[in-house]
Order: structure tokens, then C-alpha cells, then sequence
């Protein structure tokens, strides 16, 4: 593990050189942390190691202890020293002296590091004393979680340990220590209160992401709250806390739920990264080992002894193909992928840690790895948490925009493109939904419906061209829009006609605004121009058919009562102009 202040000096380095490098100061404390953690919470043990100074060699499982008295080179003679165990299982035997130089005279027996089933070891003092010791994955316990059993040792005396120990497998080389009774039970303190703090916060994120996934439907809460189950689970049992609890010792399932990682894994990974849409042959690559580690999943009741194995060498595979599929589509540009990397790169500290020893491959890197593994699973999964907080921050965005996108649509749906004031479709979800047919409630004014019809439109557009037409639609349009106020909506209905809803209150200030608009028209110079229009009034419909049809017929009357008011006064301008005496034109 590297030093305190290399690691410290490596910060002030990482938090002087700019953003790229502040990241990667977090992707190396990602690796750094559970370490620090466990290192600075537990002091060394101060033991004494009996694997280091004593003597292994194979034997059988029910083989008697040797007589105490006899020499037990000469007992194990024919035996020859091994220097590890197989954790494809067995059954051995230790021995060896110990004698301790310290005053303390509590200490405690320690076997450690793997699963172990049955552990039975004697201790003769040099005094005459006695003491037998059993221990292991099937015995009561004196310290939760831990294999440790008390005894007595004072200085000067020497002590004939022996050990005799059998397991179907050992998940990695075991050791067996004397450590002093107050350090060991500081010790078992602290590694208790973070294995269940780590439990707790897995369990925690495994629930609430279940309840997620139930609201939202989302896939990837669903396969990211199963794979923190199967974690759970997978870690419940190498710290045998359902034997602790409820006596359940059966060795079978203790590997089941570890082969279950990679596949619950990969259809995050695949549904996560969106691998199937951006990279259907790393999807596939991803998938493959969760596919494997199915089908070497009955080992764990058809083979025992190696299901260990098996599962550390699938796990091995497993979790590089993850990491490396974070760390492609983090370069693709999918942000929530940086999470991922980050949570993937924390869990590699475990397998680091790990796995090597687990598959006989190299001694254990630190002491205590499976907490140490347990501690960098659980920072895996606040991160995956992390990550999942920012794919839904990106949907989050998606979806806003998407909605923007949509309300522009629907507006431009609404929307007259010549004039910019809504188009038939708006009129006619106006009328449907808020107009109000009828007597109107107390306290509420009526409502009234003004349809328009611009005159002269066609001999305009025939006559001085569709430029000057439209000029004429985007006078009238803005003459209605002048007359806009907060119950007044205006329209056009296509080609020449408009229509205008408002309060049956603001009737007054219409016709005035009407005239403006006639005004604005003369203005413009268009020979035969101008509008008419009919009102129809909430009170005498029921429906917008009715409404639209007393509009549309008392426009028409007005209408023909404008045409006939024009050909009046043509006429009399007409007859001014003729001699009264010949009946000659003065021209």
C-alpha cells in the first residue's frame, strides 16, 4: 500500500494542475480509500503467526490427535511439509512452538482468512496445561463474525500448538495467530461496524431502487437493485452472518449468488450504456460472461470444491469487460458513463485485491481483503447510484426539451403562418373547451363570437397581385390584434376570414376597434377593401355549430347591407354628376 505522504504529496500535485487532473486524483482515490480506511481504523495485531514458524503437512479427516508427549516430526514423519493449502480442499495439520516474551496473559486463537469448517487445535504448556480449542464455519462463536477463540498464554513458558483442520474448500490460504486479547477485540469492532455499515448502505440502495423501478418501469433501477441483491447476498456468506443468525451453514449456496453478479451486471452494463443501440458487439461481449457464469452456476452443488474457483476466474473476466465498456462509451460522449468508470474502477480494487488469492495466483496484498473487497463493492455501488442520478438527469434534459420541441410544434399547429394570430384548429378547441354556451354563471360576463369577412380580397390579389393581398390579411390581423385583451382571443379561418372571441362587456370598444381597422385599410390605398362582420352571443347557443352559424349569417347580412350602403351612395355620387336639364354628362 503506498505511504501517507506520497499519497498526500500526489493530492497537492493532482489539485494544482487543472480539471483533467482534479479527475484523475478521484479515479485514483477510488482506489485508495477502502485501503486508507481499513488501514487507519485497525492497527496491526501484534500476533504471532503460527503459519510462519510452524510446520504443514496433509491429512485425513477424521485422523486422532498424535500423543503429546511423542515428537510430532517423528509423528509426521512420513508426511511431507507443504507449503500452502489446495483450496480445492483438505484436510491438514499445523504444529509448532510458540512462546511469548509480553506480560499480557489474555490472547486470543485466531484462525483466519478463508472459510474453514472444522478447526481443532490443542495447546500443551511446557507447565503441565492444557487447552483445546474448536472453531470454524459449523461451531458457536465467541466473536461475532470472526473465528476467534480465547486462551491463556504467559511468558516463559513454551507451548506445543496443534492444529488440525479439514473445509471442502478454502477460498484462500488460511492463517492462524495468537493476537492479543484487547487488540483483538478492537479489532473485531471495527471490522464489525463496517461490514454492517456497508451491508446496511447495499440493502438501503437494493430497496429503494426496487421501489424506483416499480414507479418508473425503468429497466436499469431493476437490474441495478438485482445486482446489488445478488452482492448482498454474495457477501452474507463469506462473513457467515446467516450462520450467525439463523445457524444456516450450508455450503452449497454460498457461491450462488457471486456466480449471479456477472449476468445481473451485464444486462445493467447493456441497458445502462445503451450498448444495443450504440455498440451491439460490445453489448455482446459484455453479455458473454454473465451467459458463462449461468452455466457454471450448478457447480456450486455438483462440483463444491471448486465453485470458488470457478466463480473468482468468471468474476476476474467479468469486471475488466465492464470497466472497459464504461471507459468506450465515456469516450463516445455519454456523460453518466464517467459514474460508471468511477464505480467500475472502485470494485477493481477489490478483484485486485482479491481475486489473485482466491485463484492461488499470488499471497494475499493486504490483511483482511475480504473486508477490504466488501468496502470497495459498497463504494461501487453509491457510484452505479451516482450514475443512475445522472442518466436521469440527462433524460431529465431530454425530456425538456423534447417537451419544448413539442409545445413549439403544437404551437405552430395553432398558428397562422401569414399573420402570426391562431389558425382554425385553435378557434375550434376554443369553442369546444372554454367558450361558454348559455346563460352565463353569476358573477361571470358572457361571452360573444365576431365573425369577419374581408372585402374585396380576390379582386385585390387579381388585380395588384398576392402581395398586396396578404399586406391586407396582416392589416386586418393586426387590427385584431390591437384589440387583444385578457378574455380576447383572435383568428383566422383561412383565405379572407377572421374571427374574434371576447367578453360581451367589451362589446363597445369592438365596434370602435372595428372602425380603426377600417381606417387602417383606407389608409392603405385598396380600392374596394374593408370588412364585414356578424356577432353571435353565448346566451342564444348551445353548441359551436350554432354559434358559428348565427355569426356566419349575420356577417353575410351585413355584408349586404354594406354592399347596398356602397351602391346608395355610388349612385347618388352618380347623380350629382349628370346636368339637370339635359340629363347630360358634364364631361
Amino acid at each position: 500500500m503506498p505511504s501517507l505522504g506520497r499519497i498526500i504529496a500526489s493530492i497537492k500535485f493532482f489539485a494544482c494542475n487543472g480539471p483533467r487532473r482534479l479527475l484523475a486524483l478521484l479515479f485514483a482515490l477510488i482506489y485508495f480509500v477502502p485501503t486508507l480506511v481499513l488501514a487507519a481504523a485497525t492497527p496491526l495485531n501484534d500476533g504471532l503467526n503460527i503459519m510462519a514458524s510452524g510446520r504443514l503437512v496433509e491429512g485425513t479427516a477424521d485422523e486422532p490427535f498424535p500423543d503429546p508427549q511423542s515428537d510430532l516430526n517423528l509423528a509426521f514423519k512420513s508426511r511431507p511439509t507443504v507449503e500452502r493449502v489446495r483450496l480445492t480442499g483438505g484436510s491438514y495439520w499445523l504444529f509448532g512452538d510458540v512462546q511469548v516474551v509480553s506480560p499480557e496473559t489474555a490472547w486470543v486463537f485466531d484462525p483466519n482468512n478463508s472459510l474453514m469448517e472444522h478447526v481443532d487445535a490443542r495447546i500443551y504448556g511446557s507447565d503441565g496445561s492444557f487447552q483445546q480449542i474448536r472453531s470454524g464455519y459449523t461451531y458457536p462463536r465467541e466473536y461475532m463474525l470472526h473465528y476467534g477463540k480465547d486462551v491463556d498464554l504467559r511468558a516463559g513458558i513454551t507451548y506445543k500448538v496443534v492444529v488440525h483442520f479439514t473445509s471442502r474448500y478454502f477460498a484462500s490460504q488460511p492463517r492462524f495467530e495468537f493476537v492479543k486479547r484487547a487488540i483483538y477485540q478492537r479489532n473485531v469492532l471495527v471490522d464489525n461496524l463496517l461490514i454492517i455499515g456497508a451491508f446496511g448502505a447495499v440493502a438501503a440502495l437494493a430497496i429503494f431502487y426496487f421501489f424506483i423501478y416499480v414507479l418508473t418501469r425503468d429497466k436499469s433501477h431493476l437490474y441495478y437493485a438485482s445486482y446489488l441483491t445478488a452482492f448482498f447476498f454474495g457477501w452474507l456468506f463469506p462473513f457467515q452472518i446467516l450462520t450467525e443468525l439463523w445457524g444456516f451453514n450450508n455450503l452449497h449456496w454460498h457461491y450462488v449468488p457471486i456466480f449471479l453478479l456477472p449476468p445481473f451486471c451485464a444486462l445493467f452494463c447493456i441497458d445502462f450504456l445503451r450498448l444495443r443501440e450504440e455498440s451491439p458487439r460490445l453489448a455482446w461481449m459484455v453479455g458473454v460472461p454473465g451467459a458463462f457464469s449461468l452455466v457454471l452456476l450448478p457447480s456450486c452443488f455438483f462440483a463444491l470444491s471448486y465453485a470458488h474457483l470457478l466463480a473468482s476466474a468468471i468474476v476476474g473476466i467479468w469486471m475488466p469487460l465492464a470497466l472497459v465498456s464504461g471507459i468506450i462509451r465515456w469516450r463516445q460522449g455519454f456523460r453518466p458513463a464517467r459514474f460508471y468508470v468511477f464505480a467500475f474502477s472502485a470494485i477493481m480494487v477489490g478483484g485486485v485485491v482479491l481475486l489473485p488469492p482466491n485463484l492461488g495466483l499470488t499471497d494475499e496484498l493486504v490483511d483482511n481483503a475480504e473486508l477490504v473487497t466488501l468496502l470497495a463493492g459498497t463504494l461501487d455501488a453509491m457510484l452505479l447510484a451516482f450514475a443512475l442520478a445522472d442518466r436521469i438527469r440527462l433524460l431529465a434534459d431530454e425530456r425538456s426539451r423534447y417537451v419544448e420541441e413539442l409545445n413549439l410544434t403544437l404551437q405552430l399547429a395553432r398558428t397562422d403562418a401569414l399573420t402570426g394570430i391562431g389558425n382554425r384548429y385553435a378557434l375550434d378547441q376554443f369553442l369546444q373547451r372554454q367558450f361558454q354556451y348559455g346563460a352565463a354563471p353569476n358573477g361571470t360576463a358572457q361571452q360573444l363570437l365576431v365573425l369577419f369577412d374581408v372585402d374585396g380580397l380576390k379582386q385585390i390579389n387579381d388585380r395588384l397581385g398576392h402581395v398586396k393581398g396578404d399586406e391586407l390579411l396582416r392589416t386586418v390581423a393586426n387590427g385584431l390584434r390591437n384589440l387583444l385583451g385578457p378574455n380576447t382571443e383572435c383568428y383566422r379561418l383561412g383565405g379572407d376570414e377572421f374571427a374574434l372571441i371576447a367578453s360581451k362587456r367589451d362589446e363597445p370598444s369592438l365596434h370602435a376597434g372595428i372602425e380603426q381597422i377600417e381606417h387602417a385599410i383606407l389608409a392603405r390605398e385598396l380600392p374596394g377593401s374593408g370588412v364585414s362582420y356578424g356577432i353571435a352571443y353565448s346566451h342564444e347557443c348551445a353548441s359551436p355549430s350554432q354559434l358559428l352559424g348565427k355569426a356566419d349569417q349575420r356577417m353575410y347580412e351585413n355584408k349586404a347591407a354594406r354592399k347596398h350602403r356602397l351602391a346608395k351612395q355610388l349612385s347618388r355620387s352618380n347623380h350629382q354628376e349628370v346636368s339637370p336639364i339635359t340629363g347630360l354628362s358634364r364631361l
